[in-house]
């Protein structure tokens, strides 16, 4: 299962998933900035979370810009040997104020300290 941050903001499945990225990079003119930041693992020998932030930056093909901050969640469990991704959540912060998505990128974690 996994919860995106656009719409259907819920996917059941690789298919799915496959179909709705393909959506999403066919409105991009050239190619997309992928940064990973903050990553985070806990893992034992059956389950694992991950959590971090990532932006992505890219042209679009109605000629405006992406920049765009997304939270990550990544949940796997090992099934027969193998690391399977059981649940993902992607969400966007938003401004309280304004009631928009908050896209400036904040400080990296070791920044902040």
């Amino acid at each position: 299962m996994i919860f995106d941050v656009i719409n259907p903001v819920q996917h059941l499945g690789l298919d799915a998933l496959k179909q709705q990225l393909s959506q999403w990079f066919s409105t991009f003119d050239g190619p997309i900035d992928s940064e990973l930041r903050d990553l985070q693992i806990a893992a034992d020998g059956q389950v694992a979370f991950c959590h971090s932030l990532q932006r992505f930056r890219g042209s679009l093909k109605n000629g405006g810009m992406l920049d765009m901050l997304v939270r990550y969640t990544t949940c796997l469990r090992k099934i027969d040997d193998r690391w399977v991704v059981t649940h993902e959540h992607a969400s966007t912060p938003f401004d309280p104020q304004t009631g928009l998505a908050s896209v400036a990128t904040p400080p990296r974690a070791a920044e902040r300290s």
